[in-house]
């Protein structure tokens, strides 16, 4: 899913991560209930990865709705110094 602006993309992006982290709780308790240590552990390291990328998305979204998407828009192509 692309969408037709930053803002959608953005929220594209962060629905697609909750997805990922709510996989991976489901997948981490589902290991921890069999045993499977392992797994688990590399299954925690990518939540942690996936949880810093929504809270990033987060943020821009968070931003958006605070400046409104031109201004928003116009920061990133020119970034105060």
């Amino acid at each position: 899913k692309i969408g037709p602006d930053i803002h959608k993309q953005l929220q594209n992006n962060w629905d697609m991560e909750k997805a990922a982290i709510d996989c991976l709780n489901g997948g981490i308790k589902k290991m921890v209930e069999i045993g499977d240590n392992g797994t688990r552990e590399l299954a925690a390291k990518i939540l942690v990865d996936e949880e810093e990328h929504a809270d990033w998305i987060e943020g821009q979204l968070h931003a958006i709705s605070e400046i409104g998407l031109p201004r928003y828009l116009t920061e990133h192509l020119h970034p105060a110094t």
